[in-house]
């Protein structure tokens, strides 16, 4: 049986092995702060292009937001695999 968590529609959150192949594949997500507010957005390097979401969010929700883009990406980059 193997060790290894796979994607399914009751993961909220990323395995550290799943982490680590966004890393490899050049994939960071990460919140930045919204200048002139308490407020933060989501932005993604993919391969050194930025993508910034428009949504903004409040401090206390950053972690949910980072854990739901993460989960998108690993789902569509192991989908091309």
């Amino acid at each position: 049986m193997s060790s290894k968590k796979k994607s399914s529609s009751f993961q909220n959150k990323l395995t550290a092995d799943q982490f680590k192949l966004l890393l490899q594949n050049e994939i960071k997500i990460y919140p930045i702060s919204v200048l002139g507010t308490k407020k933060w957005k989501i932005q993604v390097s993919i391969h050194g292009k930025l993508k910034t979401f428009a949504k903004e969010i409040m401090h206390d929700d950053i972690q949910e937001a980072l854990d739901k883009t993460q989960l998108y990406y690993w789902n569509d980059l192991t989908s091309k695999m």
